[in-house]
């Protein structure tokens, strides 16, 4: 599904990786390490096409996703790409459904359909919240689950995740790898940036960016 080839990036005169090559397989969470300033996040970045490598190429479903025009770009963010970052892409001021309800822009429901696709999503997740609690009330594992039910609501299949246990316990850390690892269970493939040896004992496979190159571990 997704293939890397010869990536490169840097800025300015500082090489932050080059010529990374690699093949990331679906239906499995997959854990990108290394120490920090190695570029963990920028290669989420650049995958998700929210920055441009300086050479090499992205193949998405054997697309080259590097060239693609502003429209087709549009579509990859809209029907394929998920991002949990870790200030989760929420609207603190706006509520649990307003946020939620911007998952399901694009998709053909009524008002009725889209409130039983939101209560569906929470109670999988189980959001005790209601859907007019305002995010800025809400803990930090409070609400990456209200960034997780966006992610079920939208099913994409290519989802990338930035230190998901940076602001969380031990406890609320495997509840969302849990999560996470049903959307790998439906066939997304899942790409999560960490260095917290919780998260990746849990993964199935391991990347680690070291030297300014990508190597496998497992």
């Amino acid at each position: 599904m997704l293939r890397l080839e010869n990536l490169s990036k840097s800025f300015g005169e500082k090489v932050i990786w080059k010529n990374l090559t690699a093949v990331f397989d679906t239906g499995e969470l997959i854990a990108l390490t290394g120490k920090s300033g190695t570029g963990k996040t920028t290669l989420l970045n650049c995958i998700g096409l929210l920055e441009s490598v300086n050479s090499g190429k992205i193949y998405y479903s054997n697309v080259d996703v590097t060239s693609i025009n502003s429209a087709k770009r549009q579509k990859y963010y809209q029907g394929e790409v998920g991002f949990l970052f870790q200030n989760y892409g929420l609207v603190d001021d706006m509520t649990i459904s307003e946020n939620l309800d911007i998952a399901l822009k694009f998709k053909k429901l009524n008002k009725v359909q889209r409130e039983k696709a939101m209560r569906s999503a929470l109670n999988k997740l189980q959001i005790q919240n209601g859907l007019n609690t305002r995010i800025y009330t809400l803990s930090g594992g409070e609400q990456q689950r209200v960034a997780l039910a966006k992610l079920l609501l939208r099913k994409p299949k290519l989802i990338l995740v930035d230190e998901p246990s940076a602001a969380l316990d031990i406890t609320n850390t495997i509840n969302a790898l849990e999560i996470l690892g049903s959307f790998a269970d439906y066939g997304a493939t899942v790409i999560i940036a960490t260095h917290d040896p919780v998260v990746v004992e849990k993964c199935q496979t391991v990347y680690e960016i070291t030297g300014a190159s990508l190597v496998r571990n497992g």
